[in-house]
């Protein structure tokens, strides 16, 4: 009876991290987000001057039932003419029994001023999520309660949009990845008693917004200090920051820190393998009270510059 009681508290308060992360902050908080910042804002599309491709893994609290798992893929460049941008976005997010997968195409138009680039990006797609309570064991013998024995799938329509500013040395944008409210499609949130839909029960994706800008600080011709800040502010939820400070040594090899705003300490790595290739590696510890009930992240990520042709290599840019 006690390991039942046990189960019953323990899955009630999985539920209560869900909920939290699936209506009030359905945009995952990267690690990495200077190195990958397409997920975040369509307006970064084509800031690398020619064809990008970045996939990265992210595995939070490992070691934890249930705990967010997340990757991600995005692929971005600019168009003949150097004044369009294209992309698409793939996030899969699990997080214990549900899985919501997105996908997005965007588009970015970006303008060539003296001291840098203009660039105002939009993005469109679908997410579908999907509850499978067949997965949850509440009974000590730990088989499917009858009670728990759907699969729930929703879907839901994205709009989103952003702007970016970025020169050789710093960078500055705002973003919302998905603009609207958007109410998730295909589930029956209809009254017992009346048959009516009940509009205070249906789920909506709340909105995001992110604030990002950085520097780069040329100390010598072989080291270069890149400090960083992302704001996130979603409805429903505490505003939440990144303040990131990486350096780097010959152009090859950076090292950094990050502190994000619920007590979490970031420790942060990046490795360029030739001209076209990075490897990043990011681990997250919370120094706050919870952390004696969670445990360790890790995200890894993999970058792919394919070199412009008229330029002959990438430029040195921030990120």
């Amino acid at each position: 009876m006690k390991n039942l009681l046990r189960k019953i508290s323990l899955f009630a308060g999985i539920l209560m991290m869900v909920s939290g992360a699936a209506f009030a902050q359905q945009e995952a908080m990267y690690s990495q987000y200077m190195f990958n910042g397409l997920v975040l804002n369509p307006a970064y599309a084509g800031s690398h001057e020619g064809l990008s491709v970045a996939a990265l893994y992210r595995n939070q609290w490992v070691g934890v039932e249930g705990a967010p798992v997340s990757q991600s893929l995005s692929v971005h460049a600019p168009l003949k003419k150097d004044n369009v941008a294209l992309g698409l976005s793939i996030v899969n997010d699990r997080i214990g029994v549900t899985n919501t997968l997105s996908m997005n195409g965007i588009y970015a138009f970006r303008i060539e001023m003296e001291s840098g680039v203009l660039s105002m990006g939009l993005q469109a797609g679908l997410a579908r999520l999907q509850a499978d309570y067949t997965k949850v064991a509440l009974n000590p013998q730990g088989a499917p309660d009858v009670q728990f024995s759907e699969v729930q799938n929703y879907l839901m329509f994205n709009f989103g949009n952003g702007v970016y500013y970025y020169s050789d040395k710093f960078y500055a944008g705002v973003s919302s990845p998905n603009l609207f409210r958007t109410r998730l499609a295909g589930g029956d949130f209809r009254s017992k008693t009346t048959g009516e839909e009940e509009e205070g029960s249906l789920p909506q994706h709340a909105r995001h917004f992110f604030l990002s800008t950085g520097y780069t600080f040329n100390l010598s011709e072989h080291v270069q200090v890149k400090p960083s800040t992302l704001i996130k502010v979603a409805q429903g939820a505490p505003v939440q920051f990144d303040i990131n400070t990486n350096v780097w040594l010959n152009d090859f090899f950076g090292v950094g820190a990050s502190y994000r705003s619920n007590n979490t300490l970031i420790g942060l790595a990046e490795v360029k393998v030739g001209k076209q290739f990075r490897v990043g590696y990011a681990y997250d510890h919370s120094v706050s009270d919870i952390s004696q009930y969670t445990a360790n992240t890790h995200e890894v990520m993999l970058r792919f510059d394919m070199l412009p042709r008229a330029k002959g290599e990438v430029p040195e840019k921030l990120y």
